[in-house]
């Protein structure tokens, strides 16, 4: 997730500093190589990369291992909070988030697996400045201090973080609101993932699964060539920051090995848009739910994101886009 063309974050004046720096980077020097067979105006992906299937892989991700170093894991995820806040993927994000509420009828959201924070708290400012003030509650397994730290310090309306535990398989049925998971789901097994899915149907709550990536072999090649020089471009600049980040990244590149290996690692991980709707039709057998699967774009990026959203039917107001069950 280290080469969107990153937009601007009005926390931090150093950061946006950065933004501009690696925005740079990525329109000038990376966009132009990873472009070859581009349909004009950036209006689809790469028709060969579409073609070739890549075989799904779980393999194992350094951040999710309880071994891994604080420091290491807590430099991961500023990194990927850092990618999402300055890549503009909250503006991509939001119409899909809109149409899930405006179809469910709910008036917040509950989001799942939110580790650092990423792209959930991009989405909450967006809505926000889109005039769509609502409670937007983040939770994790294992609550994020940094990123708890962050949301008490934010400006956004409604935004807070869950200190209780909160397993995603198994969401406590008072939570409500429209569950969402961002860029989370590929961490997930098969049957985890159907667990999740189970859990909305059996709670009745509205879900929305969305992922920045897409299983594509052009995905892990850029990661493998430029992640390791963006991130040496960007430590200094995450938040908060730590100091030990620094030997870490500039005399150990513990940092960049981190992500590049996860980011690698998560494109394998990925789910299609074929298996999402299996799963989807496995947890929900009595058709309860109406299920639709759809890509976005996240320009500049080639190849756009994608998002399962189920919305049960008794609230439906009516079919959203993409292909349903």
């Amino acid at each position: 997730m280290f080469f969107f063309a990153f937009g601007e974050d009005r926390c931090f004046a150093r950061q946006d500093v950065a933004a501009r720096v690696v925005r740079v980077l990525c329109n000038v020097v990376l966009w132009p190589s990873m472009s070859i067979g581009r349909a004009p105006c950036g209006e689809s992906a790469l028709p060969l990369d579409r073609r070739v299937s890549m075989r799904r892989i779980h393999a194992l991700e350094l951040e999710d291992q309880n071994w891994m170093p604080r420091v290491l894991r807590e430099g991961g995820m500023a990194y990927l909070r850092f990618a999402a806040e300055v890549a503009g993927m909250a503006e991509a994000i939001r119409p899909v988030i809109e149409d899930a509420l405006d179809r469910s009828g709910e008036d917040e959201i509950f989001d799942l697996c939110s580790g650092g924070g990423g792209p959930v708290l991009g989405v909450a400012r967006a809505l926000n400045e889109a005039g769509r003030e609502m409670r937007v509650t983040l939770s994790d397994r294992f609550p994020d201090p940094g990123a708890v730290q962050l949301v008490a310090d934010s400006a956004v309306v409604g935004l807070r973080y869950e200190l209780e535990s909160i397993d995603a398989l198994d969401v406590p049925p008072d939570r409500p609101g429209l569950r969402t998971l961002f860029n989370a789901f590929h961490h997930l097994r098969p049957e985890q993932a159907r667990a999740v899915l189970a859990s909305a149907v059996e709670g009745k709550r509205p879900i929305a699964v969305v992922e920045m990536l897409q299983r594509k072999p052009l995905l892990a090649i850029s990661m493998l060539l430029f992640a390791p020089l963006v991130v040496t471009l960007v430590v200094p600049f995450l938040r908060p920051f730590r100091w030990s980040w620094l030997p870490l990244s500039y005399l150990v590149p513990a940092v960049q090995l981190l992500v590049v290996w996860d980011g690698v690692v998560s494109v394998f991980r990925i789910y299609t848009r074929d298996e999402l709707l299996e799963m989807a039709r496995e947890v929900d057998p009595e058709e309860t739910f109406e299920w639709t699967v759809e890509e976005f774009p996240i320009p500049p990026q080639p190849i756009p994101g994608l998002a399962l959203v189920g919305v049960p039917r008794r609230d439906l107001n009516e079919k959203g886009p993409g292909p349903s069950i």
